[in-house]
């Protein structure tokens, strides 16, 4: 398990002691490496010490840069590299090759040599092979070839190559720069930056060498590891804040912040996350088999859920500190881009879209106040006839929570309901164990309890409830899932509907749970006057008398979340919520 960014690893006093000890021997060598090479005047004192640089920490590096007087440690490994690499037979130098090509990538972010052979892969070891396309101007697609492999490998690929991370931050530089269509190599490297990058609760890191835009982490180790590792480890702040920024600044985008909104949120972190999620060909992106199960897109709203905290729903209404609330209007407004235009609708699919707007509804209910654009009269008739329907395409996809959020506006509830209720009966006869459908079917009947809806949509919807197939298929699924609330309720709905008595008889006929169907049948035969279905756990003023309920007084039973929802929605005081709750407990 790799060290967490911001915690120390010292745990013990010893362990502090030797950690004090490990930097000053560290500190010890630099100084007399620098010593040695400001005294002496003999080039091959000067060689020894340069090779010396490719075992230097990369902690170390500044300091050593610090203590040299004159020498210039990039040119000297230049002079000394030259000659070895037009040799016929470079191979029989590979050490010393190996050497100087590691302390130049130390010293410079521009580590070409001009005029020198291009390396034949089959003629040096893959490790030297590695190094030496990092110091070669025209070798591109090796490098770009070299990356794809390496990020496809596992780590416990035999096949993966192992190098320091100072030469994988090179070749990925070279990948960055100079290869134009780049979205498969910036899918593979953002999938392998680690969760913890992008949580709300993330430390900055220190680091070990931060030289030329190569930000890599302190306390990593410069031992030889697979191209992935190098990423988990040492290099994700560099992937992430140089090479996939730089690549995105090229990348049109749905929205395009302008510096408020940089100033808005002091996080690099989101500003990339948003500029992907706007980035149509990053929404493209199809699914990696060398990545995840996963796509891209939904990695990408997922890092946003982690920087906000709302990663599960749990969390999506917890309180929000102040200095975020910034931060959380500029994703408000991102994502309400995104899915109010028309670039929403391809090419993500039904899963990807139902993500993003569960992912928006959990932004719109954590923050207050909104912004001035989702203050009120933003959800738009159309927006809510598009978010149905995408719901609808698929209930396989996770839905549950999004039906929810979509019962609490009026302009999402009459849609949903007019949606609904024309297509979930027929899938509710073959897919009764679809625990979308009785999340769905739940709503709906609830639903129809609410003053709020439209009186047309509420009438239609009740009819086609109550057509006598349709009836029997809701009380047959609501009766096997042994859902008694919510059979009361629509029990209560429209008792004088005459499909009651034939399906009471089919009920029975059917076989299905009898000591339930008979329970059901009585209380629909006293009257609706019983137990049956109550919550034990309702207070009596919430609950209030079962002899009064009919379909007029059944209420929505989010009445309190959906006044709430109202207040930050249309401004309405909050004296006139309480008022108006009062009215419309269950």
């Amino acid at each position: 398990m790799g060290r967490t960014p911001g915690i120390s690893t010292v745990r013990t006093l010893r362990e502090a002691e030797r950690t004090a000890v490990d930097n000053s021997a560290d500190e010890m060598d630099v100084q007399a490496l620098a010593w040695l090479i400001n005294v002496s005047s003999n080039p091959s004192v000067e060689n020894i010490v340069i090779q010396s640089m490719s075992a230097l920490p990369l902690k170390s590096v500044d300091s050593f840069k610090c203590c040299i007087d004159h020498t210039n440690v990039p040119l000297a490994c230049t002079q000394a590299l030259e000659p070895l690499l037009r040799e016929p037979d470079v191979s029989v130098h590979e050490s010393k090759v190996d050497r100087l090509i590691r302390a130049k990538l130390r010293f410079t972010s521009s580590p070409d040599i001009l005029g020198v052979p291009q390396p034949a892969k089959d003629c040096f070891s893959p490790t030297l092979y590695a190094e030496l396309l990092c110091i070669h101007p025209n070798s591109r697609e090796e490098i770009r070839e070299l990356v794809i492999s390496n990020l496809k490998a596992v780590d416990n690929d035999p096949t993966a190559l192992h190098l320091q991370p100072i030469v994988w931050a090179h070749l990925l530089q070279q990948v960055s720069y100079y290869v134009p269509d780049n979205l498969e190599v910036m899918q593979m490297l953002f999938t392998v930056i680690p969760s913890f990058y992008w949580k709300a609760h993330y430390v900055p890191i220190t680091y070990a060498l931060e030289t030329f835009g190569m930000k890599i982490s302190y306390g990593s180790g410069d031992g030889e590891v697979t191209l992935r590792m190098a990423i988990q480890r040492s290099l994700y702040i560099y992937v992430a804040e140089e090479i996939l920024h730089r690549h995105m600044r090229s990348e049109p985008i749905i929205f395009r912040q302008n510096d408020s909104d940089v100033l808005s949120y002091q996080y690099s972190r989101l500003r990339l996350l948003l500029s992907m999620a706007g980035s149509r060909s990053m929404r493209s992106m199809p699914v990696s088999p060398f990545t995840s199960n996963q796509s891209l897109f939904i990695k990408i709203v997922r890092g946003i859920g982690d920087f906000l905290g709302i990663a599960s729903p749990d969390k999506a209404t917890a309180a929000v500190p102040l200095d975020d609330i910034d931060n959380r209007s500029t994703v408000l407004i991102s994502l309400y881009t995104l899915i109010s235009s028309f670039e929403f609708d391809r090419p993500l699919t039904p899963y990807e879209q139902t993500f993003a707007l569960t992912m928006f509804f959990r932004v719109l209910n954590s923050t207050f106040p909104h912004p001035s654009i989702l203050e009120k009269n933003w959800c738009m008739p159309q927006l809510a006839t598009k978010s149905v329907r995408i719901a609808l395409k698929d209930f396989r996809n996770p839905t549950h929570e999004l039906g929810t959020y979509f019962f609490q506006h009026t302009s999402f509830t009459n849609e949903a309901l007019a949606s609904f209720v024309s297509s979930l009966f027929e899938q509710l006869r073959t897919e009764i164990a679809n625990s979308a459908l009785r999340t769905f079917l739940r709503l709906i009947i609830t639903g129809l309890g609410s003053e709020d809806l439209g009186v047309h949509i509420r009438q239609k919807s009740l009819e086609y409830l109550h057509e006598p197939d349709n009836l029997f298929t809701s009380c047959t699924a609501l009766i096997r899932w042994d859902d008694t609330k919510t059979l009361r309720r629509l029990a209560l709905l429209h008792p004088a509907a005459a499909a009651w008595l034939g399906c009471l008889q089919r009920l029975e006929d059917s076989g299905i749970e009898e000591s339930l169907v008979i329970d059901f049948k009585a209380f629909i035969q006293a009257g609706r006057v019983g137990a049956f279905g109550e919550d034990d756990t309702a207070s009596s003023s919430s609950v209030g008398s079962s002899q009064g309920e009919s379909d007029n007084s059944l209420q929505h039973p989010w009445s309190t979340v959906w006044h709430r929802v109202q207040r930050f929605l249309a401004g309405k005081p909050s004296r006139e919520i309480e008022s108006s709750s009062n009215d419309n407990r269950v």
